[in-house]
């Protein structure tokens, strides 16, 4: 049966077929644009680097002996705890201990004999060279000054005094901050290059020649300022008397070990003869105490064993590692900082230590020390090694530890913020998809936004174009 439709029940049912469509597109494209929402919030943004390292020793030494043997004795074991020079472990010297006893013997022969023939004349030699040595440090150390390098300084020149071991010379001295332990730091360069800290209280030591600076003023004074020493002071009012006592020792020295030799016959070939003999058995002594200590390991710092290679009775090859040591309860951890993270980091910042040994319950408070100023690289990319020390001695604590270090390198406090996966860029700059009226409705406009502080939990602050409570979607 054929149905036949008029023309105007085909435009009805037209229209309700597109109104249909229509409809439908609208449902099914809503729920298609479905995004996530965010509501902008006050909240604290934390910015933090966290990197992997390894705890090692302030100071590590991996010893070994020069020469090859058999292992004789270990005076040592790991854990123990050595002091500087302590004998650590030794190979078979009985033989050259034997010898060492006959050339010792030797040589005492060698003395006597020599000293039966020149007694007197050893006697005259010490006691000049003890009038002429105190007159040479007199004159060296009397009314010593220190000049400042600008001539415009009104700081009171600091206070030298001590009794100088050295030699004529120029100490060119800088006291300076050290902003690691805060301390103030004196400098010497010239005669000697030396460092040490400096105190307004006491008298300070100033190099390794016998002197030492007090500062009449408070330290931090002095501060990058340059002073100079001159060794002997040819300035002072007692220079020249002085110069004349030194001058005067030296010609009473020479005549007096002429006269002295003449009297007792220096040609004589007897006296020859035991000189060369006494110098021939100390240098057997001298050769003999060389090759022993070759054979010898001695601790060159205090610390504690941490590993021994080898057993008594074994062979130590030459230059391998056979023990080693490290610095006692002086830790640190080596951290290699990439260089999008450095800029961030200084020395003095505070860290936070997790040991994978003890868990992420278990927390070590840490400051980083120092930060290289020039980038190595690793697997071809360029990092910053940045060195972080425990602030508390622990005995847990050992060397060779994994770690984890956090460092917090920025807060700001109630900020307004949204995730970053809210926010996103085009050619105009960063916006956000803010939605108009009711979220249900789907409505939302671009608005551009000026973002700081990236948190480390993903928040970022927003610093303009949006105000807390506004709700925005993620990125389409």
């Amino acid at each position: 049966m054929k149905i036949k439709l008029n023309k105007n029940k085909i435009i009805i049912i037209s229209v309700f077929v597109v109104l249909l469509i229509i409809g439908g597109a609208l449902i099914f494209g809503k729920k298609g644009g479905d995004s996530k929402t965010f509501t902008a919030e006050l909240k604290d943004i934390t910015e933090k680097v966290e990197l992997a390292g390894k705890v090692e020793a302030n100071d590590l030494a991996e010893l070994g002996f020069e020469l090859s043997g058999k292992v004789s004795d270990i005076k040592v074991k790991v854990g123990d705890f050595v002091e500087r020079g302590q004998v650590l472990v030794q190979l078979d010297s009985s033989e050259l201990y034997a010898d060492l006893k006959d050339a010792q013997a030797l040589v005492d022969i060698k003395k006597a004999e020599l000293y039966n023939a020149g007694v007197n004349l050893d006697d005259i030699k010490n006691q000049q060279d003890v009038l002429v040595l105190s007159a040479k440090r007199k004159l060296m150390s009397s009314d010593l000054e220190a000049v400042p390098q600008s001539s415009n300084s009104d700081l009171k020149a600091p206070i030298i005094t001590g009794t100088y071991t050295g030699d004529e010379g120029t100490y060119k001295v800088i006291f300076e901050r050290n902003n690691i332990n805060v301390k103030d730091r004196v400098k010497t360069f010239g005669i000697e290059n030396s460092e040490g800290y400096v105190e307004s209280v006491r008298a300070n030591k100033l190099g390794s020649k016998g002197l030492f600076v007090q500062l009449p003023e408070d330290s931090s004074l002095y501060d990058n300022t340059t002073w100079y020493i001159s060794i002997p002071n040819k300035q002072s009012s007692s220079y020249t008397a002085n110069l004349n006592s030194y001058e005067s020792a030296l010609e009473n020295r020479t005549i007096a070990i002429r006269e002295a030799e003449k009297s007792l016959n220096q040609g004589s070939v007897e006296n020859s003869i035991a000189k060369a003999e006494l110098e021939q058995a100390q240098a057997r002594v001298n050769r003999i105490l060389a090759q022993v200590a070759q054979r010898t390991i001695r601790a060159p710092f205090s610390g504690t064993i941490s590993n021994l290679d080898i057993n008594e009775g074994e062979i130590a090859s030459s230059g391998t590692k056979v023990v080693s040591i490290v610095s006692d309860g002086d830790y640190e951890i080596s951290l290699d900082v990439p260089e999008i993270d450095v800029s961030k980091l200084e020395v003095g910042n505070t860290a936070l230590i997790t040991l994978d040994a003890f868990g992420e319950i278990t927390t070590w408070d840490g400051e980083i020390s120092a930060i290289s100023q020039s980038e190595t690289y690793v697997d071809g990319v360029p990092v910053y090694e940045t060195f972080v020390i425990f602030k508390n001695v622990d005995d847990r604590i050992r060397s060779g530890l994994s770690a984890t270090v956090s460092i917090v390198t920025d807060t700001k406090s109630g900020v307004v913020s949204v995730p970053a996966e809210a926010i996103d860029r085009d050619e105009k700059g960063t916006f956000v998809n803010v939605f108009v009226g009711e979220v249900d409705e789907n409505k939302t406009e671009k608005r551009y936004i000026t973002t700081g502080l990236r948190g480390s939990d993903g928040f970022v602050e927003i610093i303009e174009g949006l105000s807390s409570g506004e709700v925005v979607g993620s990125k389409s």
